[in-house]
């Protein structure tokens, strides 16, 4: 996760680990796949969370040579047992590792939360051995993620307005759009950068089973408890006009587009 106020606690990492994992693992695997990741390379999983990305590295150059860096002791001790890997409570742009140690850096949908994406993406060149590269997926504007405006339009209804306001942000525009993050990029001294779009369509739970699960592993779970039936039978309504493609009682399809960023140390 990222380093911003979007910080769970409580049994919410493994909620987390259990529900998330229907979308976030195959971007995971996606990132991994643009990484070219090769079996004798060291990789750095930078905001790791429960460790998405990191087993899916593990997979392939094994867990030994994965470490994960988070600053939420909780996720870290889920992506521990859950990956197998290397954990350390450490902060983006303080990771504690030693200079020239890793081969790829990769983030999922970390930058955007960062205080200091740019401290985070010098961070990340200076642990990167020569020709190492970095990766960092940021979620594409939200009217290309109904799923993810959906669930900030649907909680707006029964939150105050500042509640959510910070979270429409959190995507390629809180840094610049892909224009800005390209910049981000060269300026922390990465070179060959790439910015690219990336679609999947990913199947979901129908969203009266889905959303209730994926809200408690969310900072707005108590909030979402609270609800009269009623409003949680509209909250889940909403997802279900939200989201793209197949909605119906048996599931539904999500399609949702990340913006990949690549810088090579060079």
């Amino acid at each position: 996760m990222g380093e911003s106020g979007y910080q769970v606690s409580g049994n919410a990492a493994e909620n987390y680990e259990r529900v998330a994992s229907a979308f976030m693992m195959p971007w995971a695997q996606h990132l991994v796949g643009q990484s070219r990741l090769t079996g004798s390379e060291h990789v750095l999983d930078m905001a790791c969370g429960t460790g998405f990305v990191a087993r899916a590295a593990a997979g392939i150059v094994g867990a030994d040579r994965v470490v994960g860096v988070d600053v939420n002791p909780i996720m870290l001790a889920v992506a521990e047992t859950a990956a197998g890997i290397e954990v350390r409570e450490r902060s983006a742009d303080d990771t504690g590792l030693d200079d020239r140690c890793v081969d790829v850096v990769l983030c999922q949908q970390g930058l955007q939360y960062f205080p200091s994406p740019e401290a985070a993406l010098g961070e990340a060149r200076r642990c990167l051995r020569a020709c190492g590269r970095a990766l960092f997926s940021v979620w594409a504007p939200f009217a290309e993620n109904p799923f993810i405006a959906g669930q900030i339009d649907a909680l707006e209804e029964h939150l105050s307005p500042e509640a959510v306001a910070g979270f429409r942000s959190t995507n390629i525009d809180a840094l610049g759009g892909e224009p800005g993050v390209s910049t981000l990029l060269h300026e922390a001294g990465l070179v060959d950068v790439e910015v690219t779009k990336h679609r999947l369509d990913i199947d979901l739970p129908a969203m009266g089973e889905f959303f209730p699960e994926l809200i408690s592993a969310t900072p707005w779970a108590a909030t979402f408890a609270g609800l009269s039936d009623s409003e949680q039978r509209a909250v889940i309504a909403r997802m279900d006009d939200a989201v793209s493609q197949r909605a119906d009682q048996d599931g539904t399809t999500a399609t949702m587009t990340v913006i990949v960023a690549e810088g090579s140390a060079g």
